[in-house]
Order: C-alpha cells, then structure tokens, then sequence
C-alpha cells in the first residue's frame, strides 16, 4: 500500500490562513472604530490619506461633478459645526438627502488634499449661496480645511480583497487537486 501524499493539504492550509489574515486586516483597518473625525484630522497638519469619519446634519450640497467620471461629485457637508468638502457618488449622495435633518449620518473615507480647482469653486459656491459671510481663498482652510474626504477611494479595499481571494482560490485549488488525485487513486 502507497503512503498518502498530504503535500498539497499543507501548502493549502498557510494559503488559506494568509488569505484568512489579510481578510481581517481588511475589516480592521476599514471599521468605523479605526477611523478620526475628519475635524481632528484637519486640527492634525491635515492629514493625508486616512481613513476618518464625519457625521453630517444637513443634506450635501452639490457644487461640482468630475469631468469623465459619472454619478460621481464634490459636495459641502456640515456637522453642525463646521463645512466640509466630501467626495462621494450619486449612491451615496442620495442615501444622505433622503435622510431626515434630525437624524445624524456618519460617511466613512480617506482624507486627500484640496486642488485649487475645487477650492475656487467651493469658494464661488459659497459665495454665490449666501452661506453666511463671504470667503477668499486664503480664508478657504479656515472655513473647510485643507482637505476633503473621499468617500469612493477604494483602492486600498479592492487590493485586500483580491489578494485575499488569490489566497483562498489557491488553497481551494490545491484542496480540490488533492481530493481529485486522491479519489482516482483510490477507484483504481
């Protein structure tokens, strides 16, 4: 009698662990207790790409769609405190504007510098709105900060989940191969 070769069950058990960890890497690093309020990240330098929350009272406003990139746009949004600058699609957009004004909703997504484009015309937006007092672009960090929050950046989510499904795939694959391998040695 042959001895069961268990080679491929033990290349497939660190492969399905690797993909196990990446997943909840995954999840860690997106859930809502791992996030700052966008406030605190503007107070912080600015701070770049992290992941930050911000619970808004009031519907987003619109003020510009991207060029080339549909159902997607740049609102203001308010927390009852401050303005801010949000980066969302039409999705969620509407999810916000549907909302009652007495109900909170929290936007989770990565904070990312202002350009000057959006700038000049959250500015312009602004004033032409009649928001409260007129602002020029060296007021524009004191009344929204330097930076806006992205609420469609998923690049970072889509590299954890397909490298956690190349890692699950191949631990399938060499689980299956063995089964199969197995199976037919043992009708022979």
């Amino acid at each position: 009698m042959k001895k069961k070769n268990y080679n491929l069950l033990f290349i497939s058990i660190p492969l399905f662990i690797i993909g196990i960890i990446i997943l909840v890497l995954y999840i860690y690093l997106n859930a809502p207790f791992n996030s700052i309020y966008l406030n605190d990240a503007i107070k912080n330098d600015n701070t770049t790409d992290i992941y930050a929350n911000l619970k808004i009272v009031n519907p987003p406003y619109s003020f510009a769609k991207v060029t080339g990139e549909e159902n997607k746009g740049y609102y203001i949004v308010y927390d009852n405190s401050y303005f801010y600058i949000a980066y969302m699609s039409d999705n969620v957009y509407h999810k916000l504007a549907d909302a009652s004004t007495t109900n909170t909703k929290t936007i989770y997504g990565v904070t990312k510098p202002t350009n000057e484009t959006v700038k000049n015309l959250a500015i312009k937006v602004y004033n032409d709105s009649q928001m409260g007092n007129t602002i020029t672009e060296a007021d524009f960090n004191n009344y929204f900060g330097s930076i806006y929050l992205d609420v469609i950046d998923s690049k970072n989510n889509i590299l954890y989940l397909m490298l956690s499904l190349i890692f699950f795939t191949s631990s399938l694959a060499c689980i299956t191969y063995y089964f199969i391998k197995n199976f037919n040695k043992n009708r022979k």
